[in-house]
């Protein structure tokens, strides 16, 4: 009996610290998304998801979490950010593995501190941090690899005019 509420503690544990965690996350964002939402108006074209009858969610687990959260907005600048970090994720499965990344992560921490609950905490913020940043690291490099090959794609596009390519024919020769 004793082993069972112990169990029984331990998941409303973890589930406290991982809703605080969410909720933490949610306000942070949340600051800087109205900026965020009108820079992307101008700069960037938002990841649509066809509201497709025929189309069908996923069976199971991504699922289920795509419909639950679904009706939210930040399921749609979570899949932008993806696409920006051109990760081939969809949203739910991203959101199912920043919660294996944070159970993983709190329990390594957990063993590593010898039973230790605030390294297990730790943990759990280093694993539910780790594939945001992870992400924004990506969309970051990407950004950089663009503006590097900017510059060489327009004198491309500028020399390729000034020898009497057209228009189209200049992108072409850009484009291969």
């Amino acid at each position: 009996m004793p082993n069972e509420a112990i169990m029984a503690l331990s998941a409303m544990a973890f589930l406290s610290i991982f809703l605080m965690f969410f909720g933490l996350d949610r306000v942070i964002s949340g600051q800087s998304q109205s900026i965020g939402d009108r820079l992307d108006r101008y700069a960037t074209r938002l990841v649509q998801e066809k509201n497709d009858p025929e189309k069908k969610p996923p069976p199971g687990l991504f699922g289920r979490l795509g419909r639950l959260t679904g009706g939210r907005g930040g399921n749609k600048q979570l899949a932008t950010n993806l696409a920006r970090a051109d990760l081939k994720l969809t949203p739910s499965e991203f959101i199912s593995l920043n919660i294996v990344i944070v159970v993983t992560v709190a329990l390594v921490a957990f063993l590593l501190g010898r039973g230790n609950l605030a390294f297990a905490l730790l943990g759990g913020v280093v694993g539910f941090y780790a594939p945001r940043w992870y992400v924004r690291q990506l969309q970051s490099k990407r950004l950089s690899t663009f503006n590097n090959q900017l510059s060489d794609t327009l004198i491309l596009l500028s020399n390729s005019l000034r020898a009497g390519y057209s228009l189209l024919q200049a992108m072409e020769t850009a484009a291969r």
